[in-house]
């Protein structure tokens, strides 16, 4: 989840943040993953500043997420020159891999590349890029679910709240806030 703003500002600012730019931008991944594979046993975060920025801003960063069957990396930096097209989500599975990357891109529908070792799903063994529809907005869904919560419209689901509280939970743990066990 990386960017490259290089902007003098941007490092000040998240100088103001003990978690860096996993804290802030990491934050997006670590939803993902919660929603997938749920809380991590434990978490391990790497947060370094980089040189020639501001010395208290945590601008590069890795978190690995550590479940009993395997272990979801994390890695944030903001010099990457390649940032927006780089921003991706890998899933590698035991029967295949999917990538989704851009994952933020809104000028075209997402596009993600599918690599199975057998066939599955209605796809064959093999490689495949599966298109989805243009949106012009990630959040559109989720403002437009809260809206309706919000104006009494439909009940929230009580099982958003646990996903909030473990995202949050792992996001503090893999920005070094708090120890390396969430709970």
């Amino acid at each position: 989840m990386d960017h490259n703003y290089g902007n003098p500002a941007y490092d000040t600012y998240l100088s103001s943040f003990k978690g860096g730019i996993m804290y802030n931008l990491g934050c997006h991944l670590i939803d993902f993953i919660v929603a997938m594979l749920g809380k991590p046993e434990r978490v391990h975060s790497v947060l370094k500043p980089l040189t020639g920025h501001h010395p208290d801003a945590k601008l590069n960063a890795i978190s690995i997420l550590e479940y009993a069957h395997g272990f979801a990396e994390i890695r944030a930096c903001s010099t990457r020159h390649t940032a927006a097209s780089g921003r991706r989500l890998l899933i590698c599975g035991s029967k295949g891999t999917i990538e989704l990357c851009p994952i933020e891109r809104f000028d075209k529908g997402l596009e993600l590349s599918l690599v199975l070792t057998e066939s599955a799903g209605g796809y064959d063994a093999g490689r495949h890029t599966v298109t989805f529809e243009h949106l012009r907005d990630r959040y559109e869904n989720q403002f437009r679910q809260l809206f309706s919560i919000v104006r009494g419209e439909t009940e929230a689901d009580p099982s958003l709240y646990d996903h909030d509280l473990a995202v949050h939970e792992v996001v503090l743990a893999a920005s070094g806030i708090c120890t390396g066990k969430c709970s």
